[in-house]
C-alpha cells in the first residue's frame, strides 16, 4: 500500500475502522463498571475492590476477556457478548448473551 494508509487508533479509522479497532483492542483492567454491562476487552477480577461490580462467575481474582458485537451487522441485533473468566488458579468460566440474556457460568 505504500504506506498511504496508516495504523487505525480509537478516534481514526486505518486498515480497521475506529469502531472495530475500540472492540478489539480496548482495556480497562480496574473497571468497576457492572459485568453484565461491561463492553469488548480485557479486565481484571479483584473480589476485594468490587472490580468488576455484579461478578457472578465465581472467580475472585484473575482476568476475564469480554466480546461483543460491534456496532451493525447481524448478530449486533441480538446484541451478541461472549465473556471468559480466568482465575489465578487457572480456573476457566465461560457465558454468553443473545438479546439481552445472559446464559449461567459453566466451567470448561
Amino acid at each position: 500500500m505504500g504506506g498511504l494508509i496508516g495504523p487505525a487508533s480509537a478516534l481514526k479509522n486505518g486498515l480497521l475502522s475506529h469502531i472495530l479497532y475500540q472492540n478489539l483492542f480496548s482495556s480497562k483492567t480496574d473497571s468497576t463498571e457492572d459485568m453484565d454491562l461491561i463492553g469488548t476487552g480485557y479486565y481484571a477480577i479483584h473480589s476485594d475492590y468490587n472490580i468488576p461490580k455484579n461478578n457472578k462467575s465465581g472467580i475472585k481474582y484473575g482476568s476475564f476477556i469480554s466480546f461483543g458485537t460491534p456496532v451493525g451487522g447481524n448478530a449486533a441485533g441480538g446484541n451478541a457478548q461472549i465473556q471468559i473468566a480466568i482465575g489465578n488458579d487457572g480456573t476457566r468460566r465461560i457465558r454468553n448473551r443473545w438479546l439481552n440474556n445472559w446464559t449461567e457460568w459453566v466451567t470448561f
